[in-house]
């Protein structure tokens, strides 16, 4: 073998290792229920891992550790935004579970100051989210900040729902905060 291809080599087996353990981190952010272990730090772990992933050094040392191979860079990138779109796919999942559970308790406690918080949520989550879909598949990296707010985003609605959800009563949530 000669230098370019066991290098070519190395950096496919470098990046899948870097994927798994990035689904294995998105895995493991992933909320259990009943406990509750800091999903802001993790969102925001997350989101930087993204913000990471798409920024230009990273594309830039790919370029500069293989510059005569163009298919490891397509590949690379390719990579990234089929990680990132599997992301986004989980996210839209939770984000509907957890917006499906804020309407239910909405209905149950008469709350429509709680539906209305579920419409705005969604909005504005279906409208970020389809931005990144629109610019993975335009083959565009997505901004810092839109990944950024998407990731926070996860831990907000959940936490809205659980803080509405455990009080039990119309006393106990009255004094659920909307953000």
């Amino acid at each position: 073998m000669d230098l370019p291809t066991t290098l070519t080599y190395l950096l496919c087996a470098g990046s899948a290792i870097w994927i798994a353990a990035v689904l294995s981190r998105l895995r493991a952010a992933h909320p259990r229920r009943g406990s509750r272990y800091g999903l802001e730090a993790t969102a925001r772990h997350v989101g930087d891992a993204f913000v990471r992933l798409f920024s230009a050094s990273e594309e830039a040392f790919i370029a500069r550790t293989a510059p005569t191979s163009r298919d490891l860079g397509r590949q690379f990138r390719r990579n990234r935004r089929q990680v990132f779109d599997l992301y986004l796919q989980q996210l839209k999942k939770e984000h509907d579970h957890a917006t499906a559970e804020l309407r239910r308790l909405a209905v149950r406690y008469d709350r429509p100051d709680l539906a209305s918080v579920a419409v705005r949520r969604t909005i504005g989550f279906n409208t970020r989210y389809w931005v990144l879909r629109l610019q993975l598949a335009a083959g565009l990296a997505p901004t810092a900040p839109s990944i950024r707010w998407v990731a926070a985003r996860r831990p907000a609605l959940q936490q809205h729902v659980a803080a509405s959800a455990s009080g039990g009563s119309d006393a106990g949530l009255q004094h659920t905060a909307v953000r």
